[in-house]
Formats: structure tokens, C-alpha cells, sequence
């Protein structure tokens, strides 16, 4: 056999080079989204490393559809910059005090609860089966009867969802969560009202772009983001 031909070649020993790993595939799936998601917030709680660098490290390892990275791109990002929305919410549904829940099952509540109240286009029966189902691959089998207590409460608390091409913050009820949409230069504000007073009803809490403003879009809404400050036990009267 001629020394030069292929097959001498292809029996060499390959010095020098670093054989190229192969991304490991993943198929697609919300429930993976949601895990990426959730792995992400968990960094950014503990190491308080941007999602975006967690999240792009994930993307590199492996091969992942891009609706998944895209949907986990999303719940994390708006987790991050609605975390004090959420909170306030979750304080009301969550019997027990935070001190006394496992950090990583109030990111797996926080996730669930974004998902219902803030991001309606997400189908309601999937973010809390699919939420829940993360206490599984976290080994707390045992908490998925507590998380699901606690999604499938906030999920019967919403009422109602309205659409508005606009809104008076000064309007808005105690039981009302203002969320702004924004699809290109279409602006439009969803106004999700609970069963019960969540919120109080003339201040908002904290400046606008610390919850929604990632970019100049924001800055034409003025310094006020849309979080509501929690109603005191005495302020609003069950009924009302």
C-alpha cells in the first residue's frame, strides 16, 4: 500500500489535536425550557451570575431547539425582573413564612407564579404541571403537593385579564396587576385582577425600570415600573 494513499493517513495517530467534542442533543420540550430557566435563577441566587451567562453556557453544551431557548430565555429573564412583583403575590398564597421554604423550591414557586400571573400566552395547565414536575428532577418529590397547592391557588385567584391601549395607574384597585406588552412598536397593558387585595391601591412601589426597563424602549413610560406594594393585613377588607 502506497504510504501516501488515505488509509495510511487515517491510521496516524492524531498528535496535537484535542478530538472535538459532539454538543449533546436535547429535544425539544417546555419542561427542558423551564429547567434551563430554573438552573439559571438558581446561579443568579446563589453566585448572583447573570442569567444571560448561565443560560448561554447551556446553549453552548448542547444542541437545543431554538423555541426552547428562546421560552427559557424568556422566564428567566422576566423572573429576574419581576422577582418583587412576584414575591408579593407568592407572600399572600405561601401559608407557611419564606424562612421556612427550601431556596430552591421558592425559584421553582417563583417560576410558576410568573408564569400565571404575568405571562398569559403561557397555557395555565402546563406552567403549573410542568413547574411542578421540577421538584422531581431536584430530588424534592416530596414538595410537589406543596407547589401545586400553592400554583393552583394563584391560578383560581385570577378572575379576569382586560386589554387596554392604555391605563391611569391611579385607577387601579387593590386587586389589580398592570403588566405592560410590548411586540415591536405595538404597546399595549394587561390588567390581570385577583379574587382578593393583593396590592395597595395608590402607590407604586419602586422606579419602573428596576422591574421591566431592559432597554430605551422603557424610558418613554416614565420612572415607574409596575409593581404594586403588598396591602397591609388590615388595609382592604376581605370582601372588598
Amino acid at each position: 500500500m502506497n504510504s501516501s494513499s488515505p488509509d495510511s493517513y487515517s491510521n496516524r495517530p492524531n498528535r496535537g489535536r484535542r478530538p472535538k467534542q459532539k454538543k449533546k442533543f436535547v429535544k425539544s420540550g417546555a419542561a427542558n425550557a423551564r429547567w434551563f430557566a430554573f438552573r439559571a435563577l438558581q446561579a443568579n441566587r446563589e453566585r448572583e451570575v447573570f442569567v444571560s451567562r448561565i443560560l448561554d453556557d447551556q446553549f453552548k453544551a448542547m444542541t437545543i431547539p431554538s423555541v426552547d431557548r428562546k421560552m427559557a430565555t424568556e422566564l428567566a429573564n422576566e423572573a429576574v425582573r419581576r422577582r418583587e412583583t412576584i414575591d408579593i403575590i407568592l407572600t399572600s398564597f405561601v401559608t407557611r413564612g419564606r424562612d421556612n421554604v427550601e431556596a430552591d423550591l421558592w425559584t421553582i414557586l417563583q417560576l410558576g407564579c410568573l408564569q400565571l400571573a404575568c405571562l398569559s400566552h403561557i397555557a395555565k395547565h402546563a406552567a403549573v404541571h410542568e413547574t411542578v414536575q421540577l421538584c422531581e428532577t431536584i430530588n424534592k418529590g416530596q414538595a410537589k403537593p406543596f407547589v401545586n397547592g400553592v400554583l393552583r391557588n394563584i391560578e383560581r385567584s385570577i378572575i379576569s385579564r382586560e386589554v387596554f391601549d392604555d391605563i391611569s395607574l391611579a385607577d387601579l384597585g387593590p386587586r389589580q396587576l398592570p403588566l405592560l406588552s410590548l411586540k415591536g412598536s405595538d404597546k399595549k397593558y394587561e390588567v390581570a385582577t385577583f379574587n382578593r387585595g393583593l396590592f395597595q391601591g395608590d402607590s407604586l412601589a419602586v422606579p419602573f425600570d428596576r422591574e421591566l426597563s431592559s432597554t430605551g424602549r422603557f424610558s418613554a413610560f416614565g420612572r415607574h415600573q409596575f409593581l404594586r406594594a403588598p396591602v397591609s393585613a388590615t388595609a382592604i377588607p376581605e370582601d372588598c
